[in-house]
């Protein structure tokens, strides 16, 4: 499970906090994922259409998260 390009999972971090989304990607780049940034929900929607990342980080805490509905959900994806 990865992109085919570059063989890593790409990972998308939606929060509203500079320094958690970037502290995040730090980690998570250090640890071989491909990192996509999104800093509310709106970005985040573009962001998953264009890179289908494999796993989504999202601070539900968000008040742009809680205003959109649900994201479609595959038969490949799983909701933590």
């Amino acid at each position: 499970m990865g992109d085919s390009a570059t063989g890593r999972v790409k990972v998308l971090v939606i929060d509203d906090s500079n320094t958690i989304r970037r502290s995040a990607e730090m980690f998570l780049r250090q640890a071989g994922y491909e990192v996509i940034l999104a800093e509310d929900g709106f970005d985040a929607l573009a962001k998953i259409s264009d890179h289908e990342p494999q796993v989504i980080f999202v601070d539900i805490m968000m008040a742009a998260a809680r205003r959109l509905p649900d994201l479609p959900r595959s038969s490949s994806r799983t909701r933590c």
